[in-house]
């Protein structure tokens, strides 16, 4: 997947922040978020051959796992169930 160039980025965030009050309140938290956190988000475009995600893990799942899986894990409650069923399997 082809990577857009910030002033893109830019402009679909600032859309995205225009119409929050359409959202649902966890999805104008995580915007919010996103938006104090903006700059770390988004170093990589200044940062040259930088990497979007420095997380070999996420890269890894990315490619690896099914789209239902990758749905799975979006959410902090999925996350939560995932590693529950793990420890579960573990145990």
């Amino acid at each position: 997947m082809e990577q857009r160039p910030y002033i893109e980025a830019l402009r679909v965030f600032d859309e995205l922040m225009g119409q929050i009050d359409s959202f649902e309140k966890p999805v104008q938290k995580r915007l919010r978020k996103i938006e104090k956190n903006w700059a770390h988000f988004t170093a990589f475009y200044f940062v040259k051959d930088a990497p979007a995600t420095n997380n070999g893990v996420e890269n890894y799942y990315s490619t690896s796992l099914k789209t239902h899986r990758k749905k799975q894990r979006r959410t902090d409650k999925g996350i939560e169930n995932q590693m529950k069923l793990s420890a579960m399997k573990r145990a």
